[in-house]
């Protein structure tokens, strides 16, 4: 459904291309074609389609620190509505100050008094506050929906929660026929196996060997292994973001490469080099899990949405770590399959 100020969404609204007599408006953007208009919060009359007025929105707020309209720049108050699924679009009516007005302030505190200084080192913390208060809000307010999202995942892949809570861990999944890692072939597993370091693993290798590397692989936790499982090519249905997109799982040194370079940093450049090896110093990956607020460590696993930083719904990315990914899906900690149920 379409993403706009009046109505619900959960997937985000795709501008189909028309033929003009079956719809006269167009996206002052995309030039596509739509029936459905976005619904403004300011005074224009232009015609946007939900996805470029969102991407609008996001860019705006990464590049001026507020969300605006792309047209009259009018600030763009953003709330989710997580009983309606939907974004809710009003005008700021709060002062707002962006990066040109900061510049301006910095030039002409430059050599001046040491009250024009604190002026702008006050201006800086006010903004940098707010842009904070924004992700953080939307966040919380997208908590209700993406958990559902996550337990909606497992009810659709049973096979996965079957696989996260036998007793007898691998062995009696795949004996009792449990779907992913019974149905696999020796090839598809050893394609796992290789994705979680292990790559010494042959693809001659027989199916319970490569099942034990496996396993092993993630520290002998079936749960942890039903969520590698679960980012495979074969599930029933893919785990969603709140945004609509999907969540693509990534151990955390991957989520630091994929940051940069969509950062426009060059892989194997002295500044991508040294930022990999400054994150895998500290330990981190550099996000939290929008869900529990948890620092993300290198070597952990994170569900990243495929759709960064291009919505204004998570304008600073969205990622889930494991741990809560786990949570919600399969009702448990990780460490185990013995606690479903577990809140």
């Amino acid at each position: 459904s379409s993403r706009v100020g009046s109505s619900s969404h959960v997937h985000p609204h795709t501008c189909a291309r028309t033929n003009m007599a079956e719809s006269e408006l167009t996206c002052a953007i995309c030039f596509d074609c739509f029936d459905e208009p976005t619904t403004l919060p300011c005074a224009c009359k232009i015609d946007y389609c939900t996805k470029c007025w969102d991407r609008a929105l996001a860019q705006s707020f990464k590049s001026t620190l507020h969300a605006r309209c792309p047209t009259c720049r009018s600030p763009i108050h953003v709330d989710f509505d997580p009983e309606r699924c939907r974004l809710v679009f009003s005008l700021d009516t709060r002062p707002t100050v962006d990066l040109a007005g900061m510049r301006q302030l910095h030039a002409s505190a430059v050599g001046g008094s040491p009250e024009a200084r604190q002026q702008l080192l006050e201006l800086r913390q006010r903004v940098a506050q707010d842009h904070a208060d924004t992700v953080n809000r939307l966040a919380m307010q997208a908590i209700p929906v993406q958990t559902r999202l996550l337990q909606q995942f497992g009810e659709a892949n049973p096979h996965l929660v079957q696989f996260a809570f036998s007793e007898d861990g691998v062995w009696h999944a795949v004996d009792d026929g449990a779907g992913a890692l019974k149905d696999a072939s020796t090839e598809n597993r050893a394609d796992h196996l290789s994705a979680l370091g292990r790559a010494e693993a042959s693809r001659g290798a027989p199916g319970e060997e490569v099942l034990a590397g496996l396993l092993d692989a993630v520290g002998g936790s079936e749960t942890l292994l039903a969520s590698c499982w679960a980012s495979a090519d074969g599930v029933v249905v893919t785990p969603q973001c709140v945004c609509g997109d999907t969540l693509r799982r990534l151990q955390g040194k991957d989520r630091v490469s994929h940051k940069l370079i969509s950062d426009g940093v060059a892989p194997g450049s002295p500044q991508f080099v040294h930022s990999m090896a400054s994150h895998q110093r500290r330990d981190s990956c550099g996000v939290i899990c929008d869900i529990c607020d948890a620092k993300v460590t290198w070597v952990a696993a994170v569900w990243t949405c495929i759709a960064g930083t291009s919505t204004i719904l998570h304008p600073a990315s969205y990622d889930i770590c494991d741990g809560c990914f786990m949570k919600h899906t399969f009702g448990c900690d990780g460490t185990s399959g013995s606690s479903r149920g577990a809140a």
